[in-house]
C-alpha cells in the first residue's frame, strides 16, 4: 500500500514513494514509477514469495470475473466448489439440472438442450438422458421425424401448386 509521496533530488525520475509491505507491514521506500505500477507492495523478494504461495481464490484474486466464464463452444461454465474437474469449473446447465433433481448427476448423464440453444438454461429448455447411447437415438429419432414432417408438408404445398393450375 502506498502512504505518500515525497520528491527525491537523488532520483532521477523525481519522486519516492513510502509503502506499507501487504505481508509484514514493514515501512520502506520505492521509486514512484514502479509503486503505482503495482497493485501490491512487498518489502522483500521473501514477502512477495510468501504471497504468491498462497493460493489466492474467488473474490481474493485480482483475476477475478465472478465464477462465470463462457467457452468457446457456447457453453456456460460456473466456478463449483465442489466440483471434480481439475479448475473446479462445472457446466451451467449440469449445476441447473443437479438443483432440480435434488441430486448429483452420474458422469453417464447427458442434459440436453430442447431448443439448441447452448446459453438457454432454464429448466424447460432442459432435458435429461440416462446414456449418450439414450441422447443419440432419441436425436436420430426427432431428425428423422422432422425430416419426414418437412418431407410431407413440402409435398402437401407442391401438391397444392399443380392443383390450382
Amino acid at each position: 500500500m502506498i502512504i505518500d509521496k515525497q520528491i527525491n533530488f537523488h532520483n532521477p525520475h523525481g519522486f519516492t514513494c513510502r509503502c506499507k509491505c501487504d505481508i509484514c507491514g514493514k515501512l520502506f521506500y520505492r521509486k514512484a514509477h514502479w509503486a503505482e505500477r503495482t497493485k501490491h507492495q512487498f518489502c522483500s523478494q521473501p514477502c512477495t514469495r510468501l504471497y504468491k504461495s498462497q493460493e489466492v481464490t474467488g473474490d481474493g484474486n485480482g483475476r477475478w470475473i465472478g465464477g462465470k466464464q463462457e467457452r468457446w463452444d457456447g457453453y456456460f461454465y460456473i466456478y463449483d466448489i465442489e466440483s471434480k474437474n481439475v479448475n473446479k469449473y462445472t457446466m451451467e446447465h449440469r449445476l441447473v439440472m443437479e438443483h432440480f433433481l435434488g441430486r448429483k448427476l452420474k458422469d453417464t448423464e447427458i442434459v440436453h438442450h430442447k431448443n439448441r440453444n447452448r446459453q438457454d438454461n432454464k429448466i424447460e429448455n432442459l432435458q435429461l438422458f440416462e446414456t449418450q447411447r439414450d441422447h443419440i437415438q432419441w436425436y436420430f429419432l426427432f431428425r428423422r421425424i422432422t425430416i419426414l414432417l418437412y418431407l410431407s408438408i413440402f409435398k402437401f404445398n407442391i401438391s397444392l401448386i399443380f392443383d390450382n393450375i
